[in-house]
Order: structure tokens, then sequence, then C-alpha cells
């Protein structure tokens, strides 16, 4: 084979893997703005940063909607566990602050998910679809078996994620020093603080 047929051949071959390359790029590309569905129920242990209060939404709430506000994606937020049980394509991710076995009322009286529902989230994030847990999502859909033990045979969502919350030592104080009152959040206090 001559030097312009294998240049000719490398152009053609380059120029089909581009092609197949944009196409899956406009597959998944949002056509609008992402859309997040923020999860945040409690049917264990309801952390107060998701608690929502007689004035509306709970300060996670307010504080991941401002976030997507200013970085150009919607934030759908719920504790109802019938969400799951619709249509999920309408969402790019998922972002749980959650706790317990959400198939559980719980401490929260929120409406659990159904076990269809559960099993459809977990397809879509087979899928494809985008998930973050923070803090407590792995103290959610704890395996069977001993708690507090590893498991051989983890929870379907437990192996999705990937890790599972087995417990925790007492929490100890922590004494905060503040070396800068213009630091944003410690604006205003000028002593140093214990937690």
């Amino acid at each position: 084979m001559n030097a312009s047929n294998t240049i000719a051949r490398r152009r053609a071959i380059e120029m089909l893997g581009a092609g197949a390359l944009m196409t899956t790029a406009l597959r998944y590309a949002p056509a609008a703005k992402p859309r997040i569905l923020f999860f945040s129920k409690s049917s264990g242990y309801e952390h107060d940063v998701v608690r929502r209060t007689v004035k509306g939404p709970s300060l996670s709430e307010a504080t991941l909607t401002e976030i997507g506000r200013v970085q150009g994606f919607d934030v759908i937020a719920t504790k109802d566990g019938d969400v799951f049980d619709s249509d999920l394509a309408q969402y790019d991710a998922f972002f749980f602050f959650t706790t317990g076995n959400l198939t559980e009322a719980g401490t929260d009286n929120a409406l659990p998910l159904s076990a269809e529902g559960k099993e459809t989230l977990l397809a879509a994030i087979r899928d494809g679809k985008g998930f973050v847990g923070v803090h407590s999502a792995s103290d959610t859909f704890h395996s069977k078996g001993r708690r507090f033990e590893t498991q051989q045979q983890p929870d379907p969502y437990i192996a999705m994620l990937g890790g599972e919350f087995l417990g925790r030592g007492s929490q100890q104080e922590a004494r905060v020093r503040i070396v800068d009152a213009n630091f944003p959040g410690l604006q205003g206090l000028s002593e140093d603080f214990t937690l």
C-alpha cells in the first residue's frame, strides 16, 4: 500500500471516529438545563440540614437550589419516594442525602419508595444517569445481616455505592480558632468558639 492510500485510509477512519463521537456527545448532551433530583428522605436519623421547616425548604434544599441557579442546573427537591415510580428520564442525575431503609416510612413520615421504585432508580443509574450520595447516603439501604458488619451479599444500592456506613465513635468537641474574621461564613464572629 502506498503512502497516499495509507493517509487517505487514516483520514477516513478519523472522520468515522469523529462522527461517532459527535453523535454520542449529542445523544447525551442535555437539550436544556440539567435537572437534578435532590432526594432527602430520612427513614433513619433525620439530620438538621434536611429537616424542612414551617417556613419552607430545608437548609440543604435551599443551598443546593442556589448552587444550581448559579451553576446552571435545576434542582427538584423531594422527600417523597413515590417520585421513583414515575418517569425518571426527566432527570439527569440523582443527589441523595438520605438515611435508613427508604422503603419504610421512617422518622420523617414522607412517602417511602416502593420496591419497584428502588429498582427503577438503580436501573436508571446503570443506564447512565448520574448519582451523587453525600454524608449519610452510605447509611441507607443497609445490607441484610448483622448490623455493623461487612456483608458478603451487599444490598444492590450499597453495591452500586461501593461502601456502607457501619458506625462511628462518639462525637468529640472541636475548638475553632478564627484567624481571618473576613472569611466567608465566619464574618461577624470575632472570638474563637467550640462545637
